[in-house]
């Protein structure tokens, strides 16, 4: 099971970094919010802070020239950091529950928990399995950032090698649990460019 809120967690970690920027310098949030370029980049280096606090105690957020010639320089902490997500985190043991409905499983029949996605390496969303599933193993051994292309794998050995039956313990569905786009943004302030472009 894979749990995309926690995408939720980098836009915390970008609202937090925000909101000591604009105590320190006097700024306005809701201004900075408005250029898409700032906020963009603050995002890829929250995204950064996020999985650097996954092994790390702290990590520290520096961005040049942020805005109005001010710098981000900013060292977030791992307890911070839990503070701030505790109530994103602790809504995880919902879609748990509503999984193992769905799969019609009681908390005892799971005999291992396969980390899928990289913000399953946040050690709070661990903690949080771990006393849900009264201490059950959880694989750390396959990097959760591959661990999708692995099931694909299997899924495609299965088809191919169906006659040989030698995936007989695999049940692999076709699932795609979120809906893929694109998005694109045209960042030109010119109008009249803008408007040929579309």
């Amino acid at each position: 099971m894979e749990i995309n809120s926690l995408v939720e967690k980098t836009l915390i970690i970008v609202e937090y970094a925000l909101d000591d920027f604009c105590r320190k310098y006097n700024e306005s949030k809701e201004k900075i919010k408005e250029d898409k370029k700032i906020i963009r980049k603050l995002k890829i280096h929250c995204e950064i802070i996020k999985k650097t606090l996954s092994y790390d105690y702290y990590a520290i957020l520096c961005i040049n020239n942020f805005y109005n010639g001010h710098n981000i320089s900013q060292t977030i902490n791992m307890s911070e950091i839990n503070s701030i997500t505790s109530d994103l985190i602790e809504r995880l043991r919902e879609p748990i529950k509503n999984a193992l409905i769905d799969a019609k499983l009681r908390e005892n029949e799971i005999d291992e928990i396969i980390m899928v996605g990289g913000s399953s390496r946040i050690p709070k969303v661990k903690k949080i399995l771990r006393e849900y599933f009264n201490g059950v193993k959880i694989n750390d051994y396959v990097n959760p950032d591959e661990i999708v292309a692995y099931g694909a794998t299997l899924m495609a050995a299965k088809i191919l090698f169906k006659k040989y039956n030698n995936l007989k313990e695999f049940n692999l569905m076709d699932i795609t649990p979120l809906s893929l786009g694109i998005e694109a943004i045209n960042e030109n302030p010119d109008p009249e460019i803008r408007k040929r472009e579309i």
